[in-house]
């Protein structure tokens, strides 16, 4: 009976057109509700959400989504040490939900690019490794304009004088600006114990309570000379040179392995065909050169040189 009642666009729509398209808009919509409720559950266990809070009643499941549930408890959250357990529940769930979209988005490029993807390197290092760093131009004068061994992959020669002279220069200069950084912190040190001891609030009122600290003490070890008189920004900056370098090189690899043809074209016409010269003026410049021949000849004739040689030269005629 139920069969009879179905007509027969709706058998056709059934089979042809099963829903696909609006059954994702669904799960777009709606699918992740359950997700937004109960991080709303976990938020309100540790008092970030207040308790009878709307978004942790069952009855308003599918009227909120995740990104009202992350913005109610960031405007209930305080950032201030006294809440850093809440600080990283937030952040983790946070991280999760980035974590969760960053895959879908992996997994729709897997399944749009794949074939593309197969010529890629299998491993993170393979993007920023180079194969053959001895003949790599990019390595070799690095090594020759900073001399330190080991760190290009490059078969040079140890440090030269000049190599010696200019680690020395860094070392003189990492020194200078880790003496200054010093004393830049001290009085920084000053002014937080002068306004903690007035305010009464830790690191005072004017400087951030957590990234201040980090500031200081990431400045502090960036600045320190590690070795060859370099301190860790520059040693930073030479792995940065280095990696970007390797990527760039695996980059010309890929481009090269997928040419099958040669960039330049036809390579019949990459010499340029020279224009037949117009008569008159090769004629015009032959006559000015045999012009000139002949008065050199005359001017020169029974001339001598002070070595007691002929002056003149036998000029060769062009034609």
């Amino acid at each position: 009976m139920i069969l009879l009642a179905l007509t027969k666009k709706q058998i056709l729509q059934h089979m042809l057109l099963p829903g696909i398209v609006p059954r994702l808009k669904t799960i777009l919509s709606n699918g992740f509700d359950n997700l937004a409720y109960y991080m709303a559950l976990v938020y309100r266990a540790v008092n970030i959400l207040p308790n009878n809070h709307p978004y942790t009643q069952r009855s308003n499941i599918g009227r909120y989504g995740v990104m009202r549930v992350l913005s109610e408890a960031s405007s209930h959250l305080t950032f201030d040490k006294h809440n850093i357990d809440k600080i990283i529940i937030y952040f983790a769930l946070l991280a999760g939900i980035f974590l969760l979209a960053f895959q879908f988005i992996l997994l729709l490029a897997a399944l749009m690019v794949g074939p593309a993807l197969a010529q890629l390197p299998t491993s993170y290092s393979g993007f920023i490794t180079t194969d053959n760093p001895n003949t790599d131009i990019a390595f070799r004068l690095l090594s020759q304009v900073f001399g330190i061994p080991d760190l290009f992959g490059t078969t040079v020669s140890s440090p030269t004088t000049f190599h010696t002279a200019m680690h020395t220069l860094f070392q003189y200069y990492s020194t200078g600006i880790l003496v200054i950084a010093s004393i830049i912190i001290a009085y920084f040190v000053f002014v937080v114990l002068a306004e903690t001891a007035q305010t009464g609030t830790p690191f005072g009122k004017r400087f951030n309570h957590v990234w201040a600290p980090i500031r200081l003490v990431v400045a502090i070890g960036l600045l320190i000379p590690v070795s060859y008189g370099m301190n860790s920004a520059q040693w930073i900056t030479l792995h940065a040179a280095k990696f970007g370098s390797g990527f760039a090189t695996q980059g010309w690899i890929r481009f090269n392995e997928a040419m099958t043809e040669s960039y330049l074209g036809d390579t019949d016409n990459l010499v340029a065909t020279p224009n037949v010269p117009r008569l008159r003026e090769l004629a015009n410049f032959m006559m000015i050169a045999k012009a000139c021949k002949y008065a050199y000849e005359v001017q020169t004739a029974g001339l001598t040189t002070s070595g007691g040689d002929a002056a003149d030269i036998a000029i060769e005629a062009y034609l």
